[in-house]
């Protein structure tokens, strides 16, 4: 019997320490569990439709797209006594400085649509100047906003508006 008592008491020490070391194991594992699960929701961005910044940024695109278009450029800023230099200089800083003012929505939409934005202000800018090259030096403001007005009717594909809203709105709309 005495054999025996060593045996049991050695069992039963073993079976403690393994099941003290299981549990830790398990305590252990728990923790490292929650811990990975704190971080993963702390950087997992949170969904598109939950940020009132996101859906901020496509409408102030929306009217970027809106304001950048040939004939609301030409109708907000002509000028009768401007040159068609000068009236050029003015679109095309109107342009610049709209994107610029709008370059931090970049954080919260789709890349994809930043690049259009950023293509569509390039092509109205290459449109101006093109229609503007074709003017005599002499020519007044009215003959640019003319030649911008028609151009546009004539060719509404030209310019990247369109397209870019109907992008936009649909960015918008997965938004929600």
């Amino acid at each position: 019997m005495e054999m025996t008592t060593p045996i049991i008491v050695l069992t039963a020490l073993t079976l403690a320490l393994g099941g003290g070391f299981a549990w830790y194991l398990g305590w252990s594992q728990k923790r490292i569990l929650m811990l990975e699960l704190q971080l993963k929701s702390q950087s997992t961005p949170a969904p598109v439709g939950t940020n009132p910044l996101v859906l901020g940024a496509y409408e102030r695109l929306a009217l970027y797209a809106e304001r950048s278009k040939l004939t609301n450029l030409v109708n907000r800023l002509h000028n009768n006594e401007m040159s068609a230099q000068a009236m050029q200089q003015t679109i095309l800083q109107a342009l610049r400085d709209e994107y610029e003012h709008n370059t931090t929505q970049q954080l919260y939409v789709a890349p994809q649509i930043w690049d259009a934005i950023t293509r569509m202000k390039d092509q109205n800018a290459y449109i101006v100047n093109q229609v503007a090259e074709l003017l005599p030096n002499t020519a007044a403001a009215i003959d640019l906003s003319k030649n911008l007005i028609q151009f546009a009717a004539e060719n509404p594909d030209a310019t990247l508006n369109a397209m870019i809203l109907t992008a936009i709105q649909g960015e918008a709309k997965k938004a929600l």
